[in-house]
């Protein structure tokens, strides 16, 4: 681009010069011509008065002839005198003055003839020499403007050529600014793009930290479970134990139909009492658990839809080691909370049985 901007001032600079070539050399022709014209008025001028002197000249001979015409008219009228020199007379004497008034003025008129013929070679040479002088100047003045000619049509030459690449260069600038703001609208775009990118980027984050959030909230949820499996799976093995307690003591002492009525009485109402207290803690737990899954928006649902499986299962075989025997303590307790559990399963296929034991005791 920089490279354009400096082809474009140079060729710039260059039609100035041109320019200023062009304005010195019209004013030199300019000069040479009123140079020449002022030459072409002398001449006139000399011309003129050439043909004056030479009117003059002609004047001058014209009274020349007249005057010789005289002086003939003088020598013959002296010839006659010296003729008739023997007998003086008074016309005789008043002669002789006329003819040397007549060649005083002779003389004169020689002599001013001879001037007039000496100026007249003058202002000839002279006019000769303004004439070749005019005649080189003309020829000068031809050659200056024959070069001038031929210097402006080079100069139209190479202005049309500047023009041309001027025009080419001109054309490349606007393709380049089309293409520049072509690149500029791509740039926007891309930034624009970038900006969504990082909001969703930034999204994404607050969802996995969310997502995040849950799991470790589930698992401590999950940890919490175990710790009260482990709780209730104590307080089972209590009861069975006091169950064994009361089985041994009323075997010696009653039947057989004696000791299953004295065996279940005890069982029975040791398994009421816990069997209410579970219940209320699992309905306590189920209305925590309802309105923590309630809280949990859908963007997280996403990670927690990826860990079912394990959280289940894990949650499933934790309670389900809880099924010796149907009806029983144990079954009550691990049928509620499977019943829970399946509740929030979000996948219907890993609900889980209770009549499918996973374990044997």
């Amino acid at each position: 681009m920089a490279r354009t901007y400096s082809d474009i001032d140079m060729m710039t600079h260059l039609l100035a010069e041109r320019e200023r070539d062009l304005e010195l050399a019209a004013r030199i022709g300019q000069s040479l011509l009123q140079r020449n014209h002022m030459l072409q008025q002398r001449s006139e001028a000399l011309e003129d008065q050439l043909a004056q002197a030479l009117d003059q000249v002609r004047q001058l001979q014209h009274e020349l002839g007249k005057k010789d015409k005289l002086l003939r008219m003088v020598s013959s009228a002296s010839e006659e005198s010296e003729a008739d020199i023997n007998c003086p007379s008074p016309q005789r004497q008043t002669q002789p003055l006329h003819i040397a008034l007549a060649l005083s003025q002779l003389e004169v008129l020689q002599s001013k003839l001879q001037d007039l013929e000496e100026e007249n070679l003058a202002m000839r040479s002279q006019a000769c020499y303004l004439k070749t002088e005019t005649l080189t100047y003309e020829e000068k003045e031809q050659q200056l403007v024959h070069d001038c000619v031929k210097e402006l049509r080079e100069c139209n030459n190479q202005m049309v050529a500047l023009t041309d690449e001027l025009s080419e260069k001109n054309d490349e600038l606007l393709h380049h600014q089309e293409e520049i703001s072509h690149l500029l609208s791509q740039i926007v775009e891309l930034q624009h793009r970038v900006k969504e990118l990082a909001l969703e980027k930034e999204d994404l984050r607050l969802h996995l930290q969310a997502s995040k959030d849950a799991q470790r909230q589930l698992t401590a949820e999950l940890n919490e479970l175990h710790e009260r499996n482990a709780e209730c799976l104590g307080m089972l093995q209590e009861s069975q134990e006091e169950v064994k307690e009361l089985r041994n003591r009323s075997i010696p002492s009653a039947g057989l139909h004696t000791h299953l009525s004295c065996a279940q009485f005890p069982m029975d109402s040791l398994a009421a009492e816990i069997e209410g207290s579970m219940r209320k803690e699992l309905s306590m737990e189920e209305d925590g658990a309802f309105q923590d899954q309630r809280l949990i928006s859908a963007d997280n649902s996403l990670y927690f839809y990826n860990t079912p499986c394990i959280n289940h299962s894990l949650l499933v075989n934790s309670l389900t080691c809880l099924l010796p025997f149907p009806g029983s303590l144990r079954d009550v307790c691990s049928r509620q909370c499977v019943l829970s559990i399946n509740q929030y399963s979000p996948d219907p296929s890993h609900t889980t049985s209770l009549d499918q034991p996973t374990m044997e005791w």
